[in-house]
């Protein structure tokens, strides 16, 4: 293997171990490796391979949105558009050395014919999943201006915190001052 240094490859080099789950390096490692899938998506969108979701009263386009590991791919039924997602994600797949666990992949369909989406279903190798359906412990269909759709995950920072801030903060009668 060898890393392009200013457009230029460096001495090849033997990979002996990569990363463990855990590592420190991981998250940022994944992070990077992920953002390559989101320039694929928005390259397949500019060439016309994926047609985006067009979205509200200005058609704002939506082909996807990115959480954490998870992603959100938007699609006007059109077959040609779910195939070409399909091929992209095993190319990525190939490409970053990646697995993508189509046995969590969901297929939400709005206003869609049910031999339809049976079929779409048989071409990706997913199942259907209907609203409300949960990302991130959050509903899809939730409101995020009120209060009530974030309390879940607020009580979760919470009971965090409150494990976390013992271990970190000083008692007042440790701290002496000379």
């Amino acid at each position: 293997m060898s890393v392009l240094v200013n457009g230029s490859p460096s001495k090849s080099f033997k990979m002996e171990r990569g990363l463990r789950q855990g590592d420190p390096l991981s998250s940022l490692l994944f992070v990077l490796v992920v953002d390559v899938l989101h320039r694929m998506l928005g390259e397949a969108v500019r060439n016309g391979r994926i047609d985006p979701l067009l979205v509200g009263r200005d058609h704002i386009e939506l082909s996807h949105l990115q959480f954490s590991n998870d992603t959100i791919l938007f699609c006007p039924p059109e077959i040609e558009t779910i195939v070409n997602y399909n091929r992209l994600l095993q190319c990525f797949e190939l490409m970053s050395g990646l697995s993508i666990n189509f046995d969590k992949l969901n297929l939400i369909s709005m206003n869609c014919e049910k031999e339809w989406v049976d079929h779409v279903c048989g071409l990706l190798g997913c199942k259907q999943a209907v609203l409300p359906a949960r990302c991130l412990e959050i509903s899809l269909e939730a409101n995020p201006r009120l209060v009530k759709t974030w309390k879940l995950i607020i009580d979760k920072v919470e009971e965090k915190l409150n494990l976390w801030k013992p271990k970190v903060l000083n008692k007042a009668e440790e701290i002496y001052v000379v």
